[in-house]
């Protein structure tokens, strides 16, 4: 470069001075080659003697010049030195004229809202003196002094807290203009770099995340969370320096600032935080300060889930595992969780421990389906954080399932992984849902240790489902055949408020043997059972016509094919509510003649139970 634009032949200062060599390269070890740095230095260098400046004069022979060059004396160093210094001021002096030409360009585009501002200003102002006017006529005299304090002191402070939030939206927006002048989209190269997150996503992928993100900046001393926050926000840090403070246990202080914490960390450029807590809802595990400027690329927690959904399937899957070992630090599960719910109640302390060993984390994202109704059960789950919702699908007799929300320390499937049926409901997760999962062989092993723990988690499993069975609608029980057309509607909703009980039979198991009392009529409202060879199912009623034919026995078993939910009418209490009738039903024909068909079964049924006695 030298040699053919200034005619300075391109020489090794070490040959040809070798007593001001080692100075020349110490004055050039520092030297930053920007091009307006390479011009000046050479302009300076023209104290070189030289045999001319043209282009001819570069063909000669280097030894001709070895021959005029001089070494410069103190003076003519000195004189260079400042040249040089007046130029590297000259150079600081246009980047800060172009850094304030950039801040006047962003105050622009702020400025031009003022007529906003201005318009509503006076839409506030026009409100003020409307509600003055229509105050006036209200307020008393003595009074007036007094209101008008107080509606100072109301109105001041709000108005501070709007101002003061308006001007901080106005800085934050004038900071993000001036990082989005500063900041460039993150490569794909970049991204991978960051950690393990982006390490295996493909490139196109990456690069359709890049563009989701959008910029924010922060300047030195501010928060960019605090620990405790919600987390709605991943963060990737593109400039700058970030503490990360954390509150010590026994900090007595509710400040949530550095001051009050301890400093643990510190990320610097490129690195990325709050993955967890965004995929997880968790809260913010610490607070981040921001030592230095800090421009930050941030997307927000919808946009990152549904991000990390698109990915394949076996990276979803490491990603998912590696979040599961977080959750492993932060909830362990006690033996005294589990003995408290309905499947390992009263179990022995050692026993529960070794159930807890062999539970295996995972998390479900908002709105995924964890269990479908009609599938067969693989997993039982203990919820450590979020919430659930748990639906079933309507009969065909128009009976409704109630929705049920489950949260922490709440157990789901497991009612299915026990008895042999299939799950009876959905469960979807309605906020991400982090969970403990034990899979059926490993409970099943558990529970043929003690078979007699078994049938107790059965029976109270059975009564946990009776609670929330929803009654059948009104009109079914005019199906049955002790209630035939005509019969009185008002003594029938007395007797659908009364009479009826809650059942719930699990599959091959017998309702009612052959040849005991029929004391009570089923009305089944969700599976099949079989009696005398025939079969029942939703919206049948078992037992009426027996009790119309003057039996007093099942002629046969009554057995549940499968899980089977049903209603109880109980004989003896129908007695009660048919004389309880009005006047104007005491001959009803059909009340005598039901009133008759049931005096002997209650007559029976208190000559057994007091046999029984």
């Amino acid at each position: 470069y030298q040699r053919r634009v200034h005619g300075v032949p391109a020489i090794d200062a070490r040959k040809i001075v070798p007593e001001r060599s080692q100075s020349i390269v110490s004055h050039l070890k520092h030297f930053q080659a920007t091009p307006t740095n390479l011009a000046n230095f050479i302009e300076a260098a023209q104290w070189f003697p030289t045999k001319g400046n043209t282009s001819e004069s570069c063909d000669e022979d280097d030894q001709d010049y070895e021959d005029d060059f001089e070494i410069p004396t103190r003076h003519q160093e000195a004189k260079l030195r400042r040249a040089a210094q007046r130029r590297a001021r000259l150079f600081a002096i246009q980047n800060s004229i172009q850094y304030r030409e950039e801040l006047r360009q962003v105050a622009g585009v702020i400025r031009d809202d003022k007529a906003k501002m201005e318009e509503d200003s006076l839409r506030m102002a026009m409100w003020v003196t409307f509600i003055q006017l229509i105050a006036r006529p209200f307020w008393m005299a003595p009074s007036q002094h007094r209101m008008i304090s107080s509606m100072t002191r109301f109105f001041i402070p709000v108005w501070r807290k709007y101002w003061y939030c308006k001007m901080r939206k106005a800085g934050r927006m004038f900071l993000n203009a001036i990082a989005t002048r500063r900041m460039t989209r993150l490569t794909p190269l970049e991204l991978r770099s960051t950690g393990f997150l982006f390490k295996d996503w493909p490139e196109e992928n990456l690069i359709r995340f890049a563009n989701k993100l959008h910029r924010v900046s922060f300047r030195p001393g501010e928060y960019i969370c605090h620990q405790g926050d919600p987390s709605h926000t991943f963060y990737i840090i593109a400039r700058g320096r970030v503490d990360v403070v954390i509150r010590t246990p026994n900090s007595r202080t509710k400040r949530r600032g550095k001051h009050s914490g301890l400093t643990v960390a510190t990320f610097r450029p490129i690195k990325y935080f709050g993955e967890y807590g965004v995929y997880a809802d968790e809260p913010r595990s610490a607070s981040l300060y921001c030592v230095e400027q800090c421009d930050c690329w941030a997307c927000s927690k919808d946009v990152f889930v549904f991000e990390l959904s698109r990915q394949p399937k076996n990276v979803f899957a490491d990603i998912q595992k590696h979040f599961e070992g977080n959750m492993i630090q932060i909830y362990k599960v006690r033996p005294a969780q589990l003995a408290g719910g309905p499947v390992f109640h009263n179990w022995e302390l050692p026993v529960v421990e070794q159930v807890c060993s062999k539970l295996e984390p995972v998390v479900f994202t908002e709105g995924s389906l964890i269990i479908k109704q009609g599938e067969p059960a693989t997993c039982m789950y203990f919820i450590a954080r979020g919430r659930c919702e748990v639906s079933s699908t309507s009969t065909s007799m128009g009976v409704t399932f109630p929705v049920r929300i489950l949260g922490q320390g709440q157990l789901f499937g497991h009612r299915a992984c026990l008895f042999v049926e299939t799950n009876h409901a959905t469960v979807k997760a309605i906020t991400t849902v982090q969970c403990w999962r034990l899979h059926k062989h490993i409970l099943v092993n558990f529970m043929l240790m003690r078979p007699d723990w078994f049938l107790l988690a059965k029976d109270r499993l059975n009564r946990e489902s009776e609670k929330y069975l929803p009654k059948p609608p009104l009109n079914q029980l005019t199906k049955i055949a002790l209630f035939p057309t005509g019969f009185p509607s008002n003594l029938i909703e007395r007797v659908h408020k009364n009479c009826l009980y809650p059942r719930v039979f699990e599959a091959n198991t017998m309702i009612c043997h052959n040849g005991s009392d029929i004391t009570e009529v089923y009305l089944i409202i969700q599976g099949h059972a079989s009696l005398d060879g025939r079969k029942f199912k939703e919206g049948d009623s078992v037992g009426s016509q027996q009790v119309v034919d003057k039996l007093k026995r099942w002629p046969d078993n009554l057995m549940a094919i499968t899980r089977v939910d049903a209603w109880a009418l109980n004989l003896s209490e129908i007695l009660p509510c048919l004389q309880k009738r009005s006047r104007s039903l005491a001959h009803h024909p059909l009340v005598v003649w039901l009133l008759e068909l049931l005096q002997p079964k209650v007559d029976q049924h208190a000559s057994t139970q007091l046999n029984t006695q």
